[in-house]
């Protein structure tokens, strides 16, 4: 309560130049909070982690965890849309200094009654998705994400380049029970990516370190949407792809999928071929 307390009343220091317009708006990144912002949301991340039974550290504006990787906030936006409803996005850039030095960036969108609340909700989101499949892209056998494997050859080596994708928890979302007219395949952790995977091909067989987010949806009146990143960063050809993959859902009203993978590679080794559809 008091970690709760102290961001509450970061945010809640607003001057007359800082008020938050009473309509949907998009923010300029930090010019509508206050000056304390980054102390207030690594507080409010590290609460978020302890929650789950970590030990985050704080050190200035960087949050660090037992097992190398270190996390820094920002704030895209924190709009209000009425008396007791607020929209946030925030941005959590992830380093390890040997799996991931450059760092994975992925973008958390939330609403709640409060600035606060949307934030931690956006997230406690971030931790039982993201940080699980970064955790598990530490160890050689991930622990709580699928992992497939595939093999390319490397043409500046001339040695084979195997990827391993860490395929962390999958959200899904249904508003209408399965309908008769089923999927061929059943909703798992692989449909995503294995759905939109011919979209990612020029960079899979790219030795480096990506982050990706996959995220599909079909709204009750039909209309279908999807949103890609690859660190962080929109890639218009896995949205396309995504689409493709919601048109052949069966209606269930609203329905979304979403997902963070995280691919790397492991040298010297051959991979196991996809499973095919």
């Amino acid at each position: 309560m008091a970690i709760w307390n102290k961001v509450s009343g970061l945010f809640s220091q607003r001057g007359p130049a800082n008020t938050t317009p009473a309509e949907p708006a998009c923010a300029e990144s930090q010019l509508d909070v206050p000056q304390r912002t980054s102390e207030a949301l690594i507080v409010l991340l590290a609460d978020v982690l302890q929650r789950r039974g970590l030990e985050p550290l704080i050190d200035g504006r960087i949050l660090g965890l037992a097992n190398g990787i270190t996390l820094e906030v920002e704030l895209g936006e924190a709009v209000r849309l009425s008396a007791d409803a607020f929209r946030t996005s925030t941005r959590i850039t992830a380093r390890h200094a040997d799996a991931f030095p450059l760092g994975l960036t992925e973008y958390q969108h939330a609403r709640g009654n409060s600035t606060v609340e949307s934030i931690s909700s956006g997230f406690e989101g971030w931790a039982d998705m993201d940080l699980v499949a970064l955790q598990d892209a530490l160890l050689d056998a991930p622990r709580n994400s699928s992992i497939l494997r595939k093999s390319y050859g490397d043409p500046s080596s001339g040695h084979p380049l195997e990827r391993e994708f860490i395929l962390g928890p999958t959200v899904h979302v249904a508003t209408l029970p399965p309908s008769e007219a089923a999927e061929d395949h059943p909703f798992c952790p692989c449909c995503l990516l294995m759905n939109s995977f011919e979209a990612f091909n020029g960079l899979l067989q790219e030795d480096r370190v990506l982050g990706i987010r996959l995220y599909a949806a079909v709204h009750p009146d039909g209309e279908e949407v999807a949103d890609c990143r690859v660190n962080g960063e929109e890639f218009s050809e896995g949205a396309g792809a995504l689409l493709r993959y919601v048109s052949t859902w069966p209606r269930r009203g609203f329905e979304y999928r979403k997902q963070y993978v995280v691919i790397r590679t492991r040298p010297g080794t051959h991979g196991d071929a996809l499973p095919s559809r």
